[in-house]
């Protein structure tokens, strides 16, 4: 199911992939970022590292230990408070957002381009959680940039809309 998905995905945003593997070719080749497309292909590298590195760590624990019926059943337990806090998280920075009067620029919503690398990483530590059984990649991943500052676009799993 997960590869039918990820087909999908490919599929649907082929010209943006097309981008952003060029860029990430140009910036290799040019050794320097210069490119939003560029950009973009190295914060998704980043934020992959973290749970690509984990998952091969802690892959027999995570699937002798955690995939379980009954540690499955607890975390879509946790899921659930995740998704609740995800939701909280989007509805506060929807409010922000049409309340602009009341907020700062400084506390403004951030957009992926002022995403720095740490932070790509630490979205990308987020997902880890999702190597456990009933964990929700997209609302973790979700959560992780909602906290981080991105808007709802960005942060969720359609950016690849919004880099079209």
């Amino acid at each position: 199911m997960h590869v039918a998905t990820a087909l999908a995905l490919l599929v649907h945003f082929r010209s943006t992939w097309i981008r952003i593997v060029g860029g990430f070719f140009t910036s290799i080749r040019k050794r320097r970022i210069e490119t939003p497309d560029e950009r973009l292909a190295w914060l998704i590298i980043v934020a992959t590292l973290p749970i690509g590195i984990l998952g091969l760590v802690f892959e027999h624990l995570l699937r002798t230990v955690f995939a379980k019926p009954a540690a499955a059943s607890i975390f879509l337990i946790v899921n659930g408070g995740l998704l609740f806090l995800g939701e909280r998280l989007r509805r506060k920075a929807m409010t922000q957002a049409a309340e602009p009067e009341r907020y700062s620029a400084a506390a403004s919503e951030a957009v992926l381009s002022t995403l720095s690398f740490r932070e790509a990483g630490l979205i990308g530590l987020s997902q880890s959680l999702a190597l456990f059984a009933g964990i929700s990649w997209s609302g973790v991943s979700m959560i992780g940039g909602l906290l981080r500052g991105l808007d709802h676009e960005d942060a969720g799993p359609h950016f690849l809309e919004r880099a079209s």
